[in-house]
């Protein structure tokens, strides 16, 4: 699903424009991404948690030279862990 079709599903099951639909999905993914950045961590009930983990400095293949290795520096990224009922209803 894009997310032009999310906004217009979103949009049909709340019965409000596509606009405000896409006013409403960005203020959302804002949110997370100020929680996570600001504390490390956004849960949502039924959805899962949002956490920002550290991964370390390693030596990664370089995919314009293959066989030479590059250095890569550690850095932050972000691992989302579903809830129970998220994974329940994806699996059936």
């Amino acid at each position: 699903m894009t997310k032009v079709e999310m906004i217009k599903s979103i949009a049909d099951s709340a019965g409000i424009t596509q606009a405000t639909a896409d006013l409403a999905l960005q203020a959302v993914v804002d949110a997370i991404k100020e929680e996570v950045a600001n504390t490390g961590r956004q849960e949502i009930a039924g959805l899962g948690v949002f956490k920002a983990v550290t991964r370390a400095a390693c030596l990664r293949p370089n995919p314009s030279k293959p066989g030479e290795k590059v250095q890569q520096a550690e850095h932050q990224t972000v691992t989302f862990r579903p809830a129970p009922v998220f994974k329940q209803a994806v699996n059936g």
